[in-house]
């Protein structure tokens, strides 16, 4: 019989076990490590070429910093970064203000402080607590023009955080 090299990677010999079994690793972890989008820069392979082709700098060259090029693609991402820094640090501090009130309305509602702080109080509290934007903004817009009840808050406040 003539020699076949089919014979060898069949998948009845012992080296085309190993070969079928390499092909599959293989194809699993291009499956894994590719997102799918070509050309998005998010995936492993587009990032593999990117630092082996032109030092992955892409866009336009707009200025000049040191004596570097600063492209147009470079500014891009730190504006990203910088926006979703702000957002997360804008939601954290929503979430901690959030906590704050819910403490605070606690507080108020178990008695804890004077009347007159509660007095000044509940109309904050009142909007804040029920997640009504329109009334919560015209609350802040009336409060911050150095009024009385922003004086009587103030004063509340300070009240407020000398528990009894």
């Amino acid at each position: 019989m003539a020699f076949n090299p089919f014979e060898t990677f069949s998948v009845r010999s012992r080296t085309g076990k190993a070969v079928m079994a390499i092909l599959g690793i293989v194809v699993m972890l291009t499956f894994v490590l590719s997102s799918g989008t070509f050309g998005s820069g998010t995936d492993f392979f587009d990032q593999i070429n990117g630092i082996f082709s032109s030092g992955g700098k892409r866009g336009d060259v707009v200025a000049k910093a040191y004596g570097d090029d600063v492209r147009d693609s470079e500014i891009n991402q730190i504006h990203r970064q910088r926006r979703a820094a702000r957002e997360f640090l804008a939601h954290a501090a929503a979430v901690s203000y959030d906590k704050v009130v819910a403490e605070l309305a606690t507080d108020v509602r178990a008695g804890k402080l004077a009347p007159e702080t509660k007095a000044a109080l509940d109309p904050f509290l009142n909007t804040r607590t029920a997640k009504n934007r329109q009334g919560y903004s015209g609350f802040l817009g009336g409060f911050f023009q150095f009024s009385q009840d922003m004086m009587k808050f103030q004063q509340a406040m300070s009240k407020a955080k000398l528990k009894p």
